[in-house]
């Protein structure tokens, strides 16, 4: 096998529709284009709603390889550790299933691999919706660059973004995702991954993530868990203000396998839940949220001629002119 996409399901009957959709269309482009597809579902206690739809995918989808496992409910994480241990392509990815991938990202990440990268991020698509005049939802997509890899940018935040590939012998080296997060392990694993090779940055756009409330890495869900990232690195100067109760827990579950000092211990514990923690984390917050609203009015102003070059159609050619700073809708 070539590529191998795994997805994990748990009450995902509202978006396997477009999902077996989409992946039915990619599915098709990679097999014209000559590499064999490899797919693996897990399916977390699924429902009879689900079962029927997973039916539907095995009829629909011509890969090389279908495999649906069906499972007790785990974390995502297990699940991709499931899914990697089952695969025998030579190159891997995850397929969330309320996203959407693309071929072109699929078979670059592909191409990549075989020239010699173990590690390999795109650019994306996150799609959202915003409040225009505090009355209209419309469909906001914001643009991210696959920028240079540099490793203090790389390692402070989730650069490699929803739709990273890796080589499947790669896995062995940089170990399995650490099945204890639930939000900020992929985050973790390519922190981890920089200790062992230089991620590559690809150039095709690899998908459109498709953010709502029900994400686990929505906003807010993930501050806590990205601590605990840079502490299992050793970078305490990047700890944020975080819930303190939250942190309280999530340190229980990592404190026997944390190698520190009593003395770095304590001082992180005092940091993250001691006097004055929750203060701390209600005035990063505030500040977050006067960030986030001066933003969105920035953003008001705008929207409108973005909507307009964008539904009607002039993007690439204004783009092309040089009007436009990039061809996708909402480059930044």
């Amino acid at each position: 096998m070539d590529i191998a996409i795994i997805t994990s399901l748990y009450r995902a009957e509202a978006f396997l529709p477009g999902y077996i959709d989409a992946l039915a269309r990619v599915a098709a482009a990679i097999q014209a284009a000559g590499p064999r597809l490899e797919v693996i579902v897990i399916a977390n206690d699924p429902t009879p709603a689900e079962d029927r739809l997973l039916a539907d995918l095995t009829v629909r989808v011509d890969a090389a390889s279908l495999r649906v496992e069906r499972v007790p409910r785990e974390t995502l994480y297990a699940s991709w550790n499931r899914g990697v241990r089952l695969a025998s392509a030579r190159a891997v990815g995850f397929w969330n299933v309320d996203d959407v991938r693309t071929a072109d990202g699929l078979l670059e990440g592909l191409r990549r691999i075989d020239d010699g990268c173990d590690l390999v991020y795109f650019p994306w698509l996150l799609k959202t919706r915003w409040r225009w005049l505090g009355r209209f939802d419309v469909p906001h997509n914001v643009y991210q660059t696959a920028l240079p890899y540099h490793p203090e940018t790389f390692t402070a935040e989730m650069k490699a973004g929803p739709f990273f590939m890796f080589r499947r012998d790669f896995y062995a080296v940089n170990g399995p995702f650490d099945e204890r997060f639930r939000v900020s392990g992929d985050f973790d694993w390519c922190v981890r991954a920089t200790e062992h090779t230089t991620p590559c940055p690809g150039t095709s756009l690899a998908g459109s993530f498709n953010l709502h409330a029900d994400n686990l890495s929505a906003e807010g869900k993930n501050y806590a868990e990205n601590n605990i990232v840079f502490i299992k690195a050793g970078r305490y100067d990047r700890l944020f203000p975080s819930d303190p109760d939250t942190m309280r827990r999530l340190w229980s579950r990592w404190e026997d396998s944390l190698d520190l000092t009593p003395a770095t211990a304590a001082a992180l514990a005092e940091q993250m839940w001691g006097a004055g923690a929750a203060d701390r984390w209600q005035a990063w917050q505030a500040e977050r949220q006067r960030a986030v609203r001066q933003r969105a009015r920035s953003e008001t102003l705008r929207l409108l001629p973005r909507l307009l070059i964008d539904y009607s159609g002039l993007r690439r050619a204004l783009y092309r002119l040089g009007v436009v700073r990039s061809e996708h809708p909402h480059s930044r």
